[in-house]
């Protein structure tokens, strides 16, 4: 008799900021992230705690924005939300809480990477990066990129990546083949090569934050910058579905406006992309970072690593970093002090910039 129990995942009201575990559906043949964790390790992150919920009930918890099996009317806040917001969240709750709704499988790149470990040597990766054009361009374009100070442009894959680095190649197709290969495309495509931008970018900087004050696993804070807005698109991913259900004219004529899908991402790519993470079965500490970002006080794993991405992301949208650009404080709510960077320090983030951005101009 197969006991085995799905796995669980806890996401976190964006408006009461209450916990509620549930379970995450994926699709049957869906391999798994094995990487080099335990037996004991991949047990204890599926084993059952607390009775979980379902995906429609924990949403529609969220959407009605009460304390799980409170009472009563929602607060005032919700009684005075945007209509088009309110009509958005049902929407995307009906979407991923649909049976048909499944997280993607990982893209067969990423778990042969993984299985590979650090194992691979340049000639392994590139056989491996071949066989996808996509991946092969991108790296091509970042290491003749001015961020690592190439003199000449290389032609050859094996070249490119010993110019990178091994340890960054190997996170660099992870991160791409996570990012584009189940989640790009119809008519969210600008809005997911924005994204994967802007994943490039807080790669990059969270490695460089993470330099700067001394933190050792660099490696780390790149992969968690580069898949921390993986929510927003399994929440294009839903919305995607749902127009290709409707008619054009009726999709048009929708009853939602773009803001009102910023709104409802930024309050819920976090949730969102736990159901990746959770289904993928992602080392905690990055689920974490993808869960968190936003709310950085809320880590506990790893909490510094949590506010390092979180304050490259910042530094992202306060430079227009693949995202529009915003006049933010990027120290604010005590970010600075979280991930123990002070403004002193700027500075030496700075005089990197221009690269970054050159680096991201080779990838558009």
């Amino acid at each position: 008799m197969n006991t085995e129990q799905p796995p669980q995942a806890i996401i976190v009201c964006p408006h009461c900021q209450k916990e509620i575990e549930l379970r995450v559906d994926k699709k049957p043949d869906a391999p798994s992230a094995v990487g080099n964790r335990s037996d004991d390790q991949r047990d204890e992150e599926t084993a059952p705690g607390k009775s979980g919920l379902t995906v429609k009930q924990a949403i529609e918890e969220l959407i009605e924005k009460r304390p799980i099996g409170g009472e009563g009317k929602p607060p005032a806040a919700a009684q005075d939300a945007k209509r088009g917001e309110e009509i958005l969240r049902a929407l995307v709750a009906k979407k991923m809480s649909d049976s048909n709704f499944q997280v993607p499988p990982m893209p067969h790149v990423a778990e042969r990477i993984l299985m590979m470990g650090h194992n691979a040597g340049s000639m392994d990766l590139a056989k491996i990066i071949a066989n996808d054009q996509a991946i092969t361009s991108n790296i091509m374009r970042i290491a003749n990129s001015t961020f690592y100070g190439g003199v000449y442009k290389f032609e050859t894959l094996p070249n490119a990546i010993t110019r990178i680095g091994l340890d960054q190649v190997r996170i660099l197709v992870l991160g791409f083949s996570m990012l584009s290969k189940e989640f790009a495309g119809g008519i969210y495509r600008e809005e997911c090569r924005r994204l994967n931008q802007h994943a490039v970018a807080c790669a990059y900087l969270a490695a460089l934050l993470a330099e700067i004050t001394g933190v050792k696993e660099k490696e780390d804070a790149f992969l968690g910058g580069l898949l921390h807005d993986i929510g927003r698109l399994v929440i294009y991913t839903a919305l995607e579905g749902e127009a290709q259900i409707q008619k054009k004219r009726s999709w048009v004529d929708r009853d939602w406006s773009e803001d009102d899908l910023k709104v409802v991402l930024a309050e819920y790519h976090g949730n969102a992309g736990g159901f990746v993470a959770t289904a993928w079965k992602l080392q905690s500490w990055l689920k974490e970072i993808i869960r968190h970002h936003h709310t950085f006080r809320q880590a506990a794993e790893r909490p510094r690593l949590v506010a390092l991405v979180a304050l490259a992301d910042r530094y992202c949208h306060r430079f227009g970093l693949g995202c529009p650009e915003e006049e933010i404080d990027v120290f604010a709510d005590g970010l600075g002090e979280a991930a123990r960077f002070s403004r002193e320090r700027e500075t030496l983030l700075l005089e990197r910039l221009d690269k970054i951005k050159d680096l991201l101009k080779q990838l558009s």
